[in-house]
């Protein structure tokens, strides 16, 4: 119950297993640094990960298609936009199931 009440969750339409850190903090987390740390996804997909993303702001700042079954990826944002910046990892598969991570928000 406790990392529900923290947002530290995920949704999927499928068993995928999916993580997504900024620096030292976990998805659900807000928290204020004058950087951006640096974002990092792990997932294990059900199949082939066709698409792994992290969106900012409603907007995609980065993409790769890994076409594997598990990945571990690593993004630092260089160019964030003023104030609060809200991400959040989301994977396709290539089969269509997909999985999204809660947000993080870092004020800056």
């Amino acid at each position: 119950m406790d990392a529900i009440r923290k947002s530290h969750t995920y949704g999927a339409t499928d068993n995928i297993v999916l993580e997504f850190w900024a620096g030292d903090h976990f998805m659900g987390d807000e928290f204020k640094s004058a950087t951006i740390p640096t974002m990092r996804v792990k997932a294990r997909g059900t199949g082939k990960i066709a698409k792994a993303g992290i969106i900012r702001n409603q907007k995609y700042v980065y993409e790769a298609k890994p076409d594997q079954q598990d990945i571990s990826l690593e993004f630092r944002d260089t160019s964030p936009e003023p104030g609060t910046n809200y991400y959040y990892a989301r994977i396709e598969q290539a089969d269509g199931q997909i999985a999204w991570a809660s947000t993080i928000w870092i004020v800056r």
